[in-house]
């Protein structure tokens, strides 16, 4: 049969080339979710690690333990990079610096020792790396703002408001402004380069835009100056290390390295540092963006699958003539299904390999290209899904699709396969088929219910009983496989529902002329080919609805996420803020919102954590919703009320919704002759109901309370706390915020701002994946739309030819066929898009449920593209093929058959 195959394939290749096409284009999506998800994850793995450079190994935290916090003594960095096979040792640590050139200032900038050039967190824009205790590398924006070139000379000193370790105690004290001030060193240093924070405005050095850096020695004598005795002395999170070699060589090194870490830390290689900063960075919960993917991308390649089947299964149909014509000179039905296995089998390998090929060359030019987009940078990463997954899916797809198919051609007679299909199919279209889409569509929406009853379950369960391990991964695919199952069971029952409904909707059209009467008495007449042209069509307006729903889901979720997560966009704090200098940022193009924030310090003085320390900060509970990100002004209105994050909910220790919670408040003007602080009478607050605030800055945890609360009473300092319009950048902004308090001592500005703007533009990096994503998508609909109703359309030239034999214009017949594919457009659109809202919701709440609230939106604007889009799509694809069918004489088109 392989000659018969052979021959059929070339005599049939013009109406394979559609079936080709559409498998070109579904594998080819297949292949891109793969190659985005690569891509993303990459780089999420990048923005997370950005601190520790090219560093293969790091010592951090073990995961679930609490250490002390260390010192850069305490990592033992000269003996770690004295053993064998060690390359290079960085001790994760900083210090704030200020620095003058002239008359002219910049406080608060991060300083970092100088390392090995594979460990430095921050780029070097130009310039050199200080490769003497004289020269200094400066940050970018700093050198911009004080007009700095290569080589001018430039003076530091320690920020007064740095945090230091004291060497009798160990613990942290805040050097006075009096102790540090004027302490610059007396030697001017260098300028040897600028650095930069390597390409994106987020991360740890993204207010400054960059870092000092400085030889260790340098800094040596900035602790000594201060009566700090050495860079030993400094905090450090972790320590990052280059080491070679591999087998037993490796184990070697690994084991010594471990004798030298400090207790509570672990030595972990990239990869699994990379996992759990990731997993950290995203709340404990999946990867968001990787599930999104992979939960859209499931539905893709079943919606693509629909497609191809459908087309491929108009096409075999289409030459079920053929076939019959096979049988009657002496082929079995097993050759007739082989030849059939074999042409399917070809199809689907070469056109699946190229549109994996097609998808590899897109990814390897933007690669090549560098694009990206702020955190995301486009790269080629293979692995085997991206070969394996769509070549297996095109090929089993179109086989099942042919052998469909080929069977029922096969298994009735030679004569009766030779009549038209339309006679036959209603005998197909059994009870049977009707009552199987039933359970399957019954199924899949309790499954689906039931999936997300269990997400809502675990969402709201307290944290020690939610699900674990693979339990959130079970859930989601029992989310999967009860969406596809009453998917496909709508698909199959397409035949009933969309010709009843179209009889509905044709009553009406009907009654405007010949051509529309044409085109529903065809709809009425033709079920199962109005089922097939409108099928293709529900899928691809299903598929790009359901991305589009759960787009916009995505984006209004983790934006009221992130601002709840990074609740205050700028904490600036400086000596002696006042009305002034809240009127001077108040002025900066881009601050929305600005007010004074007092902050008291208070002792605990009940419950599991009576003793600790805490700081509250007190607002005026009728502004501060327009201050925060996060809406809790009528939490904070109660007399009292005293407003806690999330992180610090525990019932066992008396931190729960309407708990009662003692606090002392110290007041500084009451202080003692050591400058400490004396408590005042013991105050009685009523924690409100949880608030979803959290990221703010803070020595240990604190809450929010309504100023009115604490009338009377001295705060320790005053902060400014701005909202920002996300208009300008970080470094930009952080810089004119410096300028406008130029006059005050001691500026430090913090807050979320910078980590927000870094998640933002993840996410809209993610949404510039699913809108190409969602290119592909209308591309398979479109081309889905076309095959089904061109051979449709030519399956009916006998019919066109007996219209126009009795006196019907090409005219009007164009118009009967465009009347009822808009007819077919319409419906099947609008069921498509209501499907996909369904969809799309119900996998947004899967997978953003663990974040925070989902947010439910429509896409109005999307829905009428994609409405006006298919009915445009619908009527070309009739239109077209019809006037091929016109230019036939009618006497040719009836004997063609």
């Amino acid at each position: 049969m392989w000659f018969v195959a052979r021959k059929m394939m070339r005599h049939d290749l013009g109406m394979m080339v559609p079936a080709g096409i559409a498998i070109v284009v579904g594998t080819l999506f297949i292949a891109m979710t793969f190659l985005f998800g690569n891509t993303m994850d990459v780089s999420m793995r990048r923005m997370v690690s950005s601190d520790a450079a090219q560093a293969n190994y790091a010592i951090i935290p073990a995961e679930g333990s609490h250490p002390d916090q260390k010192r850069v003594k305490d990592f033992k960095t000269e003996e770690l990079a004295k053993v064998p096979e060690v390359h290079a040792v960085r001790s994760d640590t900083q210090l704030m610096a200020d620095v003058r050139a002239g008359k002219i200032k910049s406080e608060g900038v991060i300083a970092i020792p100088m390392a090995d050039s594979s460990l430095m967190p921050v780029g070097l824009a130009k310039g050199s790396w200080p490769s003497a205790d004289d020269q200094v590398v400066l940050p970018g924006p700093t050198v911009s703002r004080l007009r700095l070139s290569l080589g001018d000379k430039v003076n530091l000193n320690l920020s007064p408001n740095m945090l230091y370790i004291s060497e009798d105690h160990g613990s942290k004290n805040q050097a006075s402004a009096d102790q540090v001030a004027g302490r610059f060193i007396s030697e001017p240093l260098t300028l040897s380069g600028v650095s930069s924070n390597r390409g994106n405005e987020g991360g740890e050095f993204g207010e400054s835009g960059g870092a000092i850096v400085l030889t260790p020695k340098t800094i040596d004598a900035f602790m000594a100056t201060a009566g700090l005795g050495n860079m030993g002395n400094l905090y450090a999170q972790n320590a990052y290390l280059n080491v070679a070699g591999q087998g037993s060589d490796l184990d070697g090194t690994l084991a010594s390295l471990r004798k030298l870490m400090p207790s509570g830390y672990s030595l972990e290689d990239r990869h699994t540092m990379e996992d759990r900063l990731v997993k950290t960075a995203l709340g404990g919960s999946q990867n968001p963006v990787t599930t999104f993917l992979l939960v859209f991308g499931t539905l893709a390649m079943f919606v693509a699958a629909t497609v191809i089947a459908n087309t491929f299964q108009v096409m075999v149909a289409r030459q079920r003539r053929y076939l019959a014509l096979l049988r009657t000179i002496g082929a079995n039905k097993s050759q007739v299904r082989a030849s059939v296995l074999m042409r399917s089998i070809i199809l689907g390998a070469v056109a699946s390999l190229i549109g994996v090929g097609v998808a590899i060359g897109i990814m390897a030019v933007l690669g090549a290209a560098k694009a990206h987009t702020s955190s995301l940078y486009f790269q080629l990463k293979l692995t085997p899904a991206v070969f394996l997954v769509p070549l297996v899916f095109g090929i089993i797809v179109t086989v099942l699709a042919s052998l469909g198919s080929s069977w029922a051609a096969t298994r009735v007679s030679p004569l009766e396969a030779l009549r038209p299909a339309d006679l036959l199919e209603n005998k197909r279209t059994s009870r049977m088929r009707l009552f199987v889409s039933v359970v399957m569509i019954l199924l899949g929406i309790t499954m689906t219910v039931w999936s997300l009853w269990q997400v809502r379950l675990s969402a709201t369960a307290d944290k020690a009983s939610k699900t674990s391990g693979d339990g959130p991964n079970i859930v989601a695919a029992m989310a999967v496989i009860g969406i596809v199952l009453a998917f496909l069971g709508i698909l199959s029952s397409a035949n009933r529902w969309i010709p009843f409904i179209l009889k509905e909707v044709g009553s009406l059209v009907s009654r405007i002329g010949p051509s529309s009467t044409i085109a529903v008495a065809n709809i009425a007449r033709n079920h199962s080919r109005v089922a097939a042209t409108g099928t293709a069509l529900l899928i691809g307006v299903t598929l790009v609805a359901t991305l589009a729903t759960g787009a916009a889901s995505a984006k209004q979720t983790m934006a009221n996420m992130l601002d709840e997560h990074y609740s205050v966009d700028l904490q600036i704090s400086a000596d002696g803020l006042d009305d002034k200098a809240l009127n001077a940022i108040r002025r900066i193009d881009g601050v929305a919102q600005a007010e004074l924030v007092p902050q008291y310090a208070a002792m605990v003085k009940s419950g599991g954590e009576n003793g600790a320390g805490m700081t509250i900060f007190a607002l005026d509970s009728h502004k501060i919703d327009r201050l925060l990100n996060a809406k809790v002004g009528k939490d904070l209105s109660g007399q009292d009320a005293l407003l806690l994050p999330e992180s610090r909910m525990d019932k066992q220790k008396d931190f729960h919704d309407g708990g009662n919670l003692g606090l002392n408040i110290l007041n500084p003007i009451q202080g003692d002759a050591h400058g400490g602080s004396a408590s005042v009478a013991q105050r009685l607050f009523v924690t409100s109901v949880y608030a979803p605030f959290q990221g703010i800055d803070a020595s240990n945890f604190y809450g929010l309370t309504d100023s009115s609360s604490l009338n009377g009473v001295q705060p320790q300092t005053v902060q400014i706390w701005a909202k920002v319009d996300g208009s300008p950048t970080v470094p930009a902004l952080i810089d004119k915020v410096k300028d406008a308090l130029s006059g005050y001592s001691a500026v430090a500005v913090k807050g979320g701002l910078a980590e927000k703007q870094q998640w933002d533009r993840t996410i809209d990096s993610l949404l510039m994946i699913i809108l190409a994503l969602l290119a592909v998508a209308v591309a398979i609909a479109l081309i889905g739309v076309a095959n089904t109703l061109s051979l449709s359309v030519l399956e009916r030239r006998r019919e066109s030819a007996t219209l126009r034999a009795i006196g019907m214009t090409r005219k009007q017949i164009r118009r009967s066929l465009a009347v009822e594919s808009a007819l077919i457009a319409l419906v099947s659109s609008l069921s498509g898009m209501v499907l996909g809202l369904l969809f799309g919701w119900a996998a947004a709440y899967e997978i953003f449920s663990s974040l925070g609230t989902v947010a439910f939106p429509i896409p109005w604007s999307t829905g009428l593209v994609i409405l006006l889009v298919a009915l445009v799509a619908a009527i070309l694809a009739s239109v077209l093929p019809a006037r091929r069918v016109n230019r036939t004489p009618p006497v040719v088109a009836l004997a063609e058959e």
